[in-house]
């Protein structure tokens, strides 16, 4: 199977945060750190599309200070570190869910990488940011369009998906209508403990699985 799209879900920021005695900013900086990294170690790959689950819907819900921290550092990447990334591999940059944030400063952030690098021709990174796929659902029947993976705003199915942080396994709203086949590959280790050569070799193991599709 030639793996197209690989999606990502790093789990268990917080824990590590308190594991190594650090705070929830310092880890969630470490976080976008991280994130740049393994961008550009896949990016060697051949992969059409790369999705990270940022910040869930859900995860807005939890308490402010905790979600202030997680959307300062999110601000911060979209903004200081990605255009750098951006215009070295000629990547583009998607920010899905966005405006249920209801933050307009991360919000013009968003707008603002997706502008930077809207000309590129590269890998499409897609970072899924209060994003719920029930909102990408009803926008779809809004605009009075057909549910079908072209309409979707993540329009790839994913070929293989890696989750952190050991168990339970679940995809926790992660493009569910496009993981209906994908390969998913549990890490034991929390995201900030796992090297972006695991990532590499996780999904690599998959290139010779041939899913059937239920022919």
């Amino acid at each position: 199977m030639e793996i197209k799209h690989l999606g990502i879900i790093p789990d268990g920021n917080r824990r590590w945060a308190r594991e190594n005695n650090v705070t929830y900013e310092k880890a969630y900086d470490l976080f976008s750190n991280h994130i740049c990294n393994i961008i550009k170690e896949v990016n060697k790959n051949n992969i059409e599309m790369l999705t990270f689950y940022v910040v869930s819907k859900e995860n807005l819900k939890r308490n402010n200070s905790d979600v202030f921290d997680v959307l300062q550092s999110v601000k911060n990447m979209l903004q200081k570190k990605l255009p750098s990334v951006a215009k070295q591999l000629n990547i583009q940059v998607k920010c899905i869910g966005i405006d249920s944030v209801g933050n307009d400063e991360l919000i013009e952030a968003a707008k603002y990488i997706e502008s930077f690098c809207k000309t590129n021709t590269g890998m499409t990174v897609n970072l899924l940011i209060g994003y719920n796929p029930f909102d990408e659902i009803n926008d779809i029947v809004c605009k009075g369009q057909k549910i079908s993976i072209h309409n979707l705003s993540v329009p790839k199915y994913v070929d293989v998906l890696i989750r952190t942080a050991g168990g339970p396994v679940r995809l926790s709203n992660f493009l569910p209508l496009q993981c209906g086949y994908a390969n998913i590959e549990v890490m034991e280790n929390k995201f900030l403990d796992v090297k972006c050569e695991a990532i590499i070799s996780a999904f690599k193991k998959y290139k010779n699985v041939n899913p059937n599709y239920g022919k």
